[in-house]
């Protein structure tokens, strides 16, 4: 029998870290439940979107709930977060604490900033996958 070369594996940093850090994104999107996540995304950004009261109030919950959680993410991958990355950061914390206006279309309004805020963050996230 002949025997069998067994590659040594040298351990490169930049690869574990790239490795953990798409395991920790991984776990904490599945947190989100990603098919009800990328539903809610397209419920209010479809161009026909068209969202009730009742459904705003509980689309913008469970984005706001998601937004914090992404931040803190994009912040662990870029230590040094770029001019539009810091826009992108500002504008989310900021939507994430506003609560939604009473009347139906600047709710919609709001509700549409809120999913927008959450793509852009994911956008930064998938920058930071492909390095």
């Amino acid at each position: 029998m002949k025997a069998q070369h067994v590659r040594h594996w040298e351990q490169d940093d930049d690869v574990v870290e790239r490795v953990l850090s798409g395991l920790r994104l991984s776990l904490i999107l599945d947190r989100l439940y990603l098919d009800t996540f990328y539903r809610d995304l397209t419920a209010v950004l479809h161009e026909n979107a068209a969202p009730t009261m009742d459904e705003i109030e509980k689309l913008a919950d469970r984005l706001r709930g998601a937004l914090m959680p992404l931040v803190a993410i994009v912040l662990e991958h870029h230590d040094q977060p770029g001019e539009a990355s810091s826009r992108t950061i500002t504008r989310a914390r900021a939507l994430q604490e506003q609560a939604p206006p009473g009347n139906l279309l600047p709710a919609r309004a709001h509700l549409r900033q809120l999913a927008m805020a959450t793509q852009d963050l994911l956008k930064l996230l998938r920058q930071e996958d492909t390095r």
